[in-house]
């Protein structure tokens, strides 16, 4: 009988986990994270991220570039 192999959960090559930092900002009805250059990025996970509402923070997550969305993983704040 075939057994199942459990480390087939390969990551998409194409959408790597990367660290973002930035200030966690509200943007309507959704939360987005704003890098030192401007940038904004919107967080997937609003329900996380609304507990981090104006500190800066490091966001562990993949980049969606084509929608500017992260996938959050883990949101941390930073010491200011």
């Amino acid at each position: 009988p075939s057994q199942a192999q459990p480390d087939q959960t390969m990551p998409n090559q194409d959408s790597k986990t990367a660290t973002f930092s930035g200030t966690v900002v509200k943007d309507g009805e959704q939360y987005v994270l704003r890098d030192s250059t401007g940038s904004v990025y919107k967080l997937d996970d609003s329900s996380r991220a609304q507990a981090f509402e104006g500190k800066t923070v490091k966001v562990t997550g993949r980049l969606d570039a084509n929608s500017k969305m992260i996938h959050v993983d883990s949101i941390q704040a930073l010491a200011s």
